[in-house]
Parts: C-alpha cells; sequence; structure tokens
C-alpha cells in the first residue's frame, strides 16, 4: 500500500516521467537563477529525479532547502521538505513524517494549496503503522486543508482514505458509507483510475466481512474502470485483490490466472514481491511444489534487496509451508525460526517506535505545562490590576444590578411561558405520532388477519370444493371418453383451481408459517425471479433462530413488493438480496442492475409507500438509493428488540 499513498501526490503533480534532457537543461538553467526562481527550480529537479527513482532527488531536495532558507523562503521550504518525504516514504518511515509534517505545517500556514499533500502522506504511512489515531488525526488536517483550497477531487481522495482506515479498523459498514459519499463528490469528474480505486475498496470491504460474491463484483467493476484507464499499477493490485478472494474460496485455478496477469502488469519489483508470494502459495495449494519453490525464492530475493521485511516475513511462512510439503522438516524448521526471528524484529521495532512516541508526547507536555507555569506567573500579576478595577466595577454594579433585576425577571417569566408552550405543543405531537403508529400497525395488523382468513376459507373452502369436482369429472371420465367441450372445460377447471390455490399461498405463504423467514424467501424467489430471465442471489446469515412473527411477515411483504416491482418496472438482468442480523437489528439489502429510480422523483409509487408503512409499523427504517452503476438499492433496517 505504501506506492499508493506516493502516487496519491504525484497524479496531481505529474503523469509520467521526463527525458533526462529535460533534466539536464534544468540544472543548465539552475546556474543562471537567483532567489525564489532558483529555489522553484531545484525543487522541480528533485521531482524528476524522484520520478525516476534516483537518488540525487535527495541532494536537490535539500540544496532547494538550503537555498530557501538563505533568502527566508518559507514556501520553498515547505514544497522542498514535501518531496524529501516522498523520498524518504520508500524505506525511512520516520524520516518521511518528519518533512511531511513540516510541509504542511508550512503550507498550511501559507493557505497554499499544497497543504493537504504532505497531511495525507503521513496519514498513509501511520495507517501502514497500525497508528490508526494518529493517522485519522492527519486525514483530518489533509481534509481542512482541501476544503479550504475548495479541491473536490482532493476532499474525495481523503474521504475514500478515511474509509479505507475504518476498514482497517474494521468498521466495514462504516467504510462502504465513507466510500460511498466520496464516490458522490467525484460524480462530475472524469477520473476512472480514482472511481475505480473508490469502487474497489468497497470490495474490499466486502471480502473482509466474508462476502465473497458481493466482493468481486465490486472488485470486477473496479477492474474494468481500470482496464479503461490504462492504469497498470492499480489493475496488478486488483488483479491481486481478486486473486486473494479466490484464495479464500478454495479456487487455486482461478486464482493462479490473476496472479499471473497480475505479474504481467507489475512494472517494479516493489510490486512483483507480493505476487509471487501468493502465486508460490497458491502452487504449493495444487501440489505444484518445484514451482512454488521457484516463486518464493524470487520473492525472497527481492524482498531482501529492498529491505521489505513485512514482505519477506510472510515468503518466509510460505517457503516453511512448502518444505513442510515437501516433507522436508529440517528446511521446513529454518524457515520457521526465520519467519518467528523477523518477526520478533518487527514487533521490538514497533514497540521501540511507540516508546520514542510516548517520551515526545511527554516532552512536549512538560514544555505546555511550562508554557502554562509562565503564564500563570503573568496572570497573576494582571490580576493585581484588575482588583483594582473590580472595586471601582462594584461601586457601580448594585446600581446597574438594581434595574436589570427587573427586565431579567420580565424575561425570564417570558422564557418560562414560551418553554411551557413548547413542551405543550411536542407532548401533543408526540401524542399525534403515536397514534398514527398505533392506527396503520392496527391496519396492518387487520389486513394480514384479513389475509389468513380469506386464505384459510379459501384453502378449506372453495380449493377443496373445486378440487371434489375434478375428481368427480375424472371418475365419469373413465366410465366414457368425454366430449372435446367437456375435456376443455375440466382443463379450465384445474387451470382455476391452481390459481387459487397460489392466490391462497400468496396471501398466507405456508413455507413461512411452518419453517420461518430463510425458506418463505427461497421459496418466493424460485417461484418469481426463478421462472424468470432475471439471474437473482440470496445471502442471510445469523438466522438461525426465528424471529417474531411480526417481523417475518413484514419482511416477507416487503420482498414481495419489491420483487414485484422489479419484475414489471426495473427491466434488471441480476438480483442480489442479503438478510442478516446486525447488534440489535435485522437488515434487508436488495440490490438490482436495472434503471433505478428517475433523478427527480416527484412522488413514490404505492410499493414504495407500502413498503414505508411497514417499516415504520416497527419502528424500522428503509432507504431507496441508486447504485454507483445504476440500479437500485433498498435498504431495510428493523430493531428486534422488544418486539414480541
Amino acid at each position: 500500500m505504501r506506492l499508493i499513498k506516493t502516487l496519491f501526490f504525484l497524479v496531481i503533480i505529474s503523469q509520467a516521467a521526463s527525458q533526462q534532457s529535460l533534466v539536464d537543461s534544468m540544472i543548465e538553467l539552475n546556474q543562471k537563477l537567483q532567489n525564489e526562481e532558483k529555489v522553484n527550480n531545484l525543487i522541480n529537479i528533485s521531482r524528476q529525479y524522484f520520478i525516476e527513482g534516483d537518488s540525487l532527488s535527495e541532494y536537490y531536495a535539500r540544496e532547494a532547502i538550503h537555498e530557501a532558507g538563505k533568502i527566508e523562503f518559507e514556501e520553498g521550504i515547505g514544497k522542498a521538505s514535501l518531496f524529501l518525504g516522498l523520498y524518504y516514504g520508500w524505506n525511512i518511515t520516520d524520516s518521511a513524517l518528519k518533512y511531511y509534517t513540516l510541509s504542511s505545517d508550512i503550507l498550511s500556514a501559507l493557505d497554499h494549496p499544497w497543504a493537504g499533500y504532505g497531511y495525507g502522506n503521513a496519514a498513509q504511512e501511520l495507517l501502514n503503522k497500525g497508528w490508526y489515531p494518529e493517522s485519522l488525526e492527519s486525514y483530518l488536517k489533509a481534509l481542512e486543508a482541501y476544503t479550504k483550497a475548495g479541491d473536490t477531487l482532493e476532499i474525495a481522495k481523503i474521504v475514500s482514505s478515511i474509509g479505507y482506515l475504518n476498514n482497517r479498523m474494521g468498521n466495514q459498514r462504516e467504510a462502504i458509507q465513507w466510500q460511498k459519499d466520496a464516490l458522490e463528490l467525484i460524480e462530475r469528474h472524469d477520473n476512472p483510475s480514482l472511481q475505480g480505486l473508490i469502487i474497489g475498496r468497497i470490495g474490499i470491504a466486502f471480502d473482509d466481512m466474508g462476502m465473497p460474491d458481493s466482493a468481486n463484483h465490486y472488485n470486477q467493476i473496479a477492474l474494468d474502470l481500470f482496464r479503461d484507464a490504462e492504469d497498470h499499477y492499480y489493475i496488478s493490485q486488483w488483479l491481486s485483490n481478486i486473486a486473494n478472494t479466490c484464495i479464500k474460496q478454495k479456487k487455486y485455478d482461478k486464482a493462479e490466472e490473476y496472479l499471473r496477469e497480475a505479474l504481467e502488469y507489475a512494472s517494479i519489483d516493489f510490486e512483483k514481491i507480493n505476487i509471487l508470494t501468493n502465486l508460490g502459495n497458491v502452487s504449493v495449494k495444487k501440489g505444484k511444489l518445484r514451482k512454488a519453490e521457484t516463486y518464493l525464492d524470487s520473492a525472497i530475493s527481492k524482498a531482501k534487496r529492498l529491505k521489505q521485511s513485512e514482505s519477506l516475513s510472510e515468503a518466509y511462512f510460505r517457503k516453511y509451508e512448502l518444505n513442510k510439503a515437501k516433507n522436508d522438516l529440517s528446511k521446513a524448521l529454518e524457515y520457521y525460526v526465520a519467519y518467528n526471528q523477523l518477526a520478533d524484529s518487527m514487533l521490538n521495532i514497533e514497540k521501540t517506535e511507540q516508546i520514542a512516541r510516548l517520551k515526545v508526547k511527554f516532552e512536549t507536555e512538560q514544555k505546555e505545562k511550562q508554557l502554562l507555569l509562565a503564564r500563570a506567573e503573568k496572570e497573576e500579576l494582571a490580576k493585581e490590576k484588575a482588583l483594582a478595577e473590580i472595586a471601582l466595577y462594584n461601586r457601580n454594579k448594585w446600581i446597574i444590578g438594581i434595574s436589570s433585576t427587573g427586565v431579567i425577571a420580565i424575561l425570564f417569566l417570558l422564557v418560562f411561558v414560551q418553554r411551557n408552550k413548547r413542551k405543550a405543543q411536542a407532548e401533543k405531537d408526540a401524542a399525534i405520532i403515536k397514534e398514527k403508529k398505533a392506527s396503520l400497525d392496527a391496519v396492518i395488523t387487520a389486513q394480514e388477519e384479513e389475509r389468513k382468513r380469506i386464505a384459510r376459507e379459501l384453502h378449506d373452502g372453495i380449493v377443496q370444493q373445486v378440487a371434489g369436482i375434478i375428481m368427480a369429472w375424472n371418475k365419469v371420465f373413465t366410465q366414457r371418453k368425454g366430449s372435446e367441450d367437456e375435456i376443455k372445460l375440466l382443463n379450465n377447471l384445474e387451470e382455476s383451481s391452481k390459481e387459487l390455490r397460489e392466490i391462497s399461498h400468496r396471501m398466507m405463504p405456508k413455507a413461512l408459517r411452518a419453517f420461518g423467514i430463510v425458506e418463505a424467501m427461497e421459496d418466493l424467489l424460485e417461484n418469481s425471479l426463478g421462472v424468470s430471465d432475471i439471474q437473482y442471489e440470496f445471502e442471510h446469515f445469523g438466522l438461525e433462530k426465528r424471529l417474531s412473527e411480526k417481523i417475518e411477515l413484514t419482511l416477507f411483504r416487503i420482498v414481495q413488493e419489491s420483487v414485484n416491482n422489479i419484475l414489471k418496472h426495473s427491466e434488471a438482468s441480476k438480483v442480489n438480496l442479503q438478510l442478516y442480523i446486525s447488534g440489535k437489528d435485522v437488515i434487508l439489502m436488495i440490490e438490482d442492475d436495472g434503471k433505478g429510480l428517475p433523478a427527480k422523483l416527484e412522488k413514490k409509487g404505492i410499493g414504495l409507500r407500502n413498503i414505508e408503512s411497514r417499516t415504520d409499523a416497527l419502528n424500522g427504517k428503509v432507504s431507496f438509493e441508486n447504485g454507483p452503476e445504476g440500479g437500485l438499492i433498498t435498504t431495510v433496517r428493523i430493531p428486534i428488540e422488544h418486539q414480541s
């Protein structure tokens, strides 16, 4: 993820590396420039060398800081510090953080449009270290800087990064909402790479939630956008992400196919290490041990050369698994020891960094305490002066107090009366709302009871009678051959009997009463979408115990209404339904790829209003929103506590 951080800035500054001749001409020009022009030229040289991956980037950034310091050019120091941070960001994290913070602190004070870059990159470094609160603080500073600059595109990037941070902290649902907010911010921008990154991060969140179908859906959309943009870095990254999901599903052939393609798109060794490690892992799973050894040896060699401890640790562990599969226990133990030693070393480094952070924090607090003591001494002197002024003030206080007391008393009385009026009105409004909810609940209950009664009478009455008539006619036709009109009449009667049974079932499905909401939904979907051209998926979890009859019936009616709307109006080809328990709520999500709601919906139809009414009756919440790639997403949340 560290390269993502670097590109976060470079995409804005430069889209491609310049020619060496351009750098040479800038170096030659530098001999003729002075003051601010010379500093800016040195910064441009540092930038070009950084893009080319040349260590001379550090030298020219430091030269720029030195020249800017001589003429007290604060903006130049801030810009050059940013490039020093980017250079150190490859390997020396602490130095990178130092220069990112210095850059943004300086440029923020100048209200410079670059102020957010340092904060954003610092936040990414902190995120990579697992320092989530500090990362969030830095992201919020970047957000403030970009908001002040009015840069909507950069605001969207930070919002998406905060969403990714939430995902790393385990808040996947909140992470998805941040990504949706970021999508809204860039809807007017033609930036397929950024759109793909945001949508892909939704896929990552679903993958971490253990929902591979949803993860693959969003990751494939992201991959298509990266291909449209010809963005090889993100194509490689997301092919790897999709492969990881396949590995979790034990689809090793598919995973290997994606990883091989990812390796073709990876342009530098830093990107290739994890891909090679994953290819080694997949090869072990498939029993191709010789190929696995080739992949893992290559990954270890590159990780050592680039000093990537975390990647090297992962490769060592996979090498341990490989040798265990080969039954070479001696080598397996050797790599397991290497893996453990490296993991312990990284843990010790992390602990040392944490201690250093705490020390800096303590020293900062001590300095702040000393400043507060000095301020208190000054305030003591000011206090003595203030006492003389207070004596003068007290002389006039009683005169002013007596005259103002009457005014205050009148104002207090008016406020008291007004407050009581508002309180009475609020109680009245609450009573009206309560009465309306009770009425709505009574209407829905009465409707469902009437449906039960009609369904029962249909099943026990007319359906049985019609079935008896059909049996009688069939008996007659065993004794004699029926005429063409009689047989046609009997067929019509059998169709009518079938329709009556279906009507009875829809009014009060037997599966819902007998087996619960999951089986009832599966039955409903199979008999509606299952007989159409629309593909559907139904995922559910956390529903081992049955819900209350009211909640199950409400959820069933909402799905029934939504499926009816999809069949009649949506023009969809795919539908995804999810039903699960989250905390104290049951959540239903229905997503289709149809035409969605109109941009300007003046009035909701009867179907959507019915869904809202049923949700309101159980103190639930419902939302209807168009998806990022079209279609409609319906989300229903109903509390399961206190429901009988």
